[in-house]
């Protein structure tokens, strides 16, 4: 194989399907025969295609060699012109698992006929079996085109090439799980070489264990983080998932238009920018731009840096949501070797970044949003010990679906509840009859916590359940159904999430943002998720004061017995009104995204907890030393959450759900 014909070929516009089969396919395999047979061959069959935004299908032949036994079928694929491929995915999945494919194993060339500076994709497909609607076929599958690498594709093809070319082989080649590993071990040595920069400290396995090892003398700036290394581990972590981030963000073409806008941006810095890269650059960019709104940016400086000075100050979105929100440590001045950041952005820029989070049948091959979930419950130095595991896919695909199953059967009969499995299982509308707006008005209103939410695997995989079966229902109905619209709802109404780890809340928050993200043409501003994925101990509704334990579960709380050997200095009514204005300020805060109106609401927030501290003497405690909001002591269930708690019609949540 020529690797670097391939390179060439893999991050162009599509080369046409003999132009592939000469250059990649048939290197592998030997011979393709020669069939061009056009699937589509009836009004019917083009009728179902075109569901799935599909203009024509032509097998073009058979591998000679084959796996097992089993032929290898190649089709290729021409999409209609004016729909983006990702927006086709589910359909284009269900299409292959119902009609007119009767491989085991197949490649398939998805692409325009106008190809030019369009993506394209190479997929293979596997079905348990040939029926015509078995619904066990995955599609395992490589993004290509300009603005995406081939590194992955390059690397596996070749030891494909030079396997048996078994099924295990063939699995091997398009395995995320594989490519998930190696992006890891390799992200793992850039983090823990930022660590240990600052503290002179780095993870070295030394047997089966890993033991945090002295390198070196502290750099100077150690001191910036009161000499504790869980806070320069943490605040490494939440610069390089920013940085993470923005390489998802620039696939979008939001950055400037450019698809290697952060890599760019290094190698286009002075000398003296690449070596106070952090301050110089990605402080401004983060805080002054993305944190900052457009006819603001002229007239700020951060570390004496105006953001107008960099490229895109114009046309960068203000993405709001927090995650570019300037801590008190980012004042601080920081400063890393060049050669660190050069090095990370080179790795990164080597991989595709798929924004979408995959399903476990339809899998891109690529880092997705659920890798920073990896990620995180990887760097978690205790993971064990806090109980951070990283969950199969499979498994929360499954958990998730049979929760909202046994959530939307309740009080139903047998034949009820037959059809609202088949629904959401294969989310046809038509399968609920006359449940329809029953199923519709509780997938609207279901209330679903996991109470340990580590990397937010079980709450993404419950947000793509409640979309998918919405979706189902109400698309038909409404011609402007609108993806990001839904999907905020169900964030707002619908998900929350508590965990003591606040790295978990910040990579959970992330993965909700790109969620929304997927489905935007042109950006908008994200939504605060500050009071709906906390920090918090959710075991205790209360905290320990020396021996003695404080209960806060009153606060807020409307159904609350009244203590009679308590002193309440407020009356019920006006406890009432404290409650109701806190409800108030946390659902306008989610949506906000005005600075100064953002602060104004946190800070009456906080007033109106003090006050309700104050109305059952607890003002002095020394809970004004703790941030009631976000710490790793208790958790304040029926304040944060009161709409959940103050339900007429039921109290508490409808699912709680997590790794088990």
């Amino acid at each position: 194989m020529d690797k670097k014909k391939l390179y060439t070929l893999f991050e162009g516009d599509f080369p046409g399907i003999q132009t592939f089969l000469a250059e990649v396919i048939c290197p592998i395999f030997g011979s393709c025969t020669n069939e061009n047979e056009n699937i589509l061959c009836t009004p019917e069959a083009l009728k179902r295609a075109q569901v799935a935004n599909i203009k024509s299908i032509i097998q073009v032949g058979t591998l000679d060699e084959t796996l097992n036994s089993h032929i290898i079928y190649v089709y290729d694929i021409t999409l209609v012109d004016n729909v983006h491929i990702a927006y086709s995915r589910s359909n284009i999945q269900q299409y292959i698992r119902r009609h007119e494919f009767p491989f085991t194993h197949a490649f398939m060339l998805f692409h325009y006929k106008d190809s030019k500076d369009k993506e394209w994709r190479f997929s293979y497909c596997f079905k348990q079996n040939t029926l015509v609607e078995s619904t066990s076929a995955k599609r395992f599958t490589y993004l290509f085109g300009k603005g995406h690498r081939g590194k992955t594709a390059v690397e596996r093809l070749e030891i494909l090439a030079n396997s048996d070319k078994t099924d295990q082989d063939l699995e091997n080649a398009f395995s995320v799980e594989a490519l998930s590993d190696s992006f890891f071990k390799e992200y793992k040595q850039f983090y823990e070489a930022f660590v240990e920069y600052i503290t002179g400290y780095r993870y070295v396995k030394k047997g089966c264990k890993w033991e945090n090892t002295y390198i070196h003398e502290p750099d100077p700036q150690f001191a910036n983080f009161k000499n504790n290394q869980k806070l320069v581990r943490d605040y490494i972590k939440k610069m390089l998932g920013r940085i993470v981030f923005l390489y998802f963000i620039q696939r979008k073409g939001w950055l400037n238009d450019d698809s290697n806008y952060m890599e760019n941006l290094f190698l286009d810095s002075s000398d003296e920018q690449k070596n106070n890269f952090l301050d110089s650059v990605l402080k401004p960019l983060f805080f002054g731009l993305l944190n900052t709104l457009p006819k603001d940016r002229a007239t700020i400086y951060i570390n004496n840096v105006s953001p107008a000075t960099l490229p895109g100050h114009k046309t960068i979105p203000y993405l709001n949501g927090g995650l570019f929100q300037q801590e008190e440590i980012d004042k601080c001045q920081l400063q890393f070797r060049a050669d660190l950041f050069d090095g990370l952005f080179k790795f990164l820029g080597s991989y595709n970044f798929t924004i979408d989070e995959n399903d476990p049948d339809d899998v891109e091959i690529g880092i997705d949003p659920e890798m920073l979930g990896c990620i995180f419950e990887n760097l978690l130095e205790d993971n064990r010990d806090k109980g951070a595991y990283y969950t199969p896919k499979e498994i929360v695909h499954y958990m998730c679906r049979e929760s909202l199953i046994a959530y939307l059967q309740t009080d139903k009969n047998n034949e009820e509840k037959d059809q609202i499995k088949r629904f959401v299982t294969n989310h046809n509308a038509q399968e609920l009859r006359e449940q329809v707006s029953d199923i519709d008005k509780k997938l609207q209103t279901v209330k679903i916590c996991d109470p340990a939410i580590g990397s937010g695997a079980f709450p993404m995989g419950m947000l793509k359940e409640l979309f998918a079966c919405r979706q189902a229902i109400e698309r038909p109905n409404s011609p402007d159904f609108k993806a990001s619209t839904i999907k905020r709802e169900i964030i707002r109404k619908n998900i929350y999430g508590v965990d003591i780890e606040k790295g978990a809340v910040d990579i959970a928050r992330l993965r909700f943002w790109l969620a929304l993200i997927i489905d935007e043409d042109n950006p908008e501003t994200l939504p605060n998720l500050d009071f709906k994925i906390m920090q918090g101990n959710s075991l205790l509704e209360g905290y320990y004061k020396g021996n003695t334990y404080i209960d806060l579960s009153t606060l807020l709380y409307e159904k609350e017995k009244k203590n009679e050997e308590k002193n309440w200095l407020y009356n019920e009514e006006e406890r009432n009104m404290e409650r109701l204005q806190l409800r108030s300020y946390i659902k306008s805060y989610y949506n906000e995204d005005n600075h100064k109106k953002k602060e104004k609401l946190r800070s009456k927030i906080h007033g109106n907890i003090l006050n309700q501290l104050h109305s059952i003497n607890l003002c002095n405690s020394g809970l004004e030393d703790i941030d009631i909001s976000a710490n790793s002591q208790f958790f304040l269930w029926h304040t944060w959450f009161s709409d959940v708690f103050s339900r007429p019609s039921k109290e508490g949540f409808d699912i709680m759900i997590g790794n088990p």
